[in-house]
């Protein structure tokens, strides 16, 4: 039995996001003591938690009507009903990412070297690499302006590597190249 969205509010009511990363707003019974969330009326990801009146969330990835479930469970052990609330997910499908090294300096003397990244509305996580072909030693952080970074040992040319995902769950790979000088007085690290 899933009840009307009385209890629990995506992004404040609006009627569309277009991330999948929205803020609930809760509200549980009187004597409330813990609160289990899905984007499953099952349940089958939530764990029961301590309540609390608001919550960032994410929304399963791929455009559409995306609900999320609460129910709550008060301090006796007693169980509510499962109220629900829905939102447009509306992930823009042309996908505008890019990264500069260093402002985009065309060489640098350090191995250390900042990243800043752009992207469009629905870009979510990035990840870099210095291999094209091995990004599972970094994992997914929320795309950001600005990232530090350590190119590979010894001069020459240098490529970076950015995956961005979007929340259809598409990827886009970009790189960027720079020219590493490494100083006569290097010590080894």
């Amino acid at each position: 039995n899933v009840q009307s969205a009385s209890w629990i509010f995506v992004n404040f009511n609006n009627n569309e996001t277009k991330t999948r990363q929205v803020n609930l707003g809760l509200s549980g019974p009187e004597n409330v003591e813990k609160m289990a969330i899905s984007n499953y009326v099952d349940f089958r990801d939530s764990v029961w938690e301590l309540f609390q009146s608001s919550k960032r969330w994410y929304l399963t990835y791929g455009s559409g009507t995306k609900s999320v479930y609460v129910k709550y469970r008060d301090k006796s052990g007693k169980e509510t009903a499962i109220f629900h609330d829905t939102i447009q997910l509306v992930v823009p499908k042309d996908m505008q990412v890019d990264f500069t090294i260093n402002n985009g300096d065309k060489s640098v003397s350090s191995r250390y070297v900042s990243l800043a990244a752009t992207w469009s509305a629905g870009v979510e996580s990035v990840r870099f690499s210095n291999n094209l072909k091995d990004f599972s030693q970094f994992n997914w952080v929320t795309v950001s302006k600005d990232f530090l970074w350590v190119l590979t040992q010894g001069s020459g040319d240098k490529t970076v590597y950015a995956q961005f995902i979007d929340g259809n769950g598409l990827v886009k790979t970009v790189s960027k190249k720079i020219t590493y000088k490494q100083p006569l007085n290097y010590l080894a690290e």
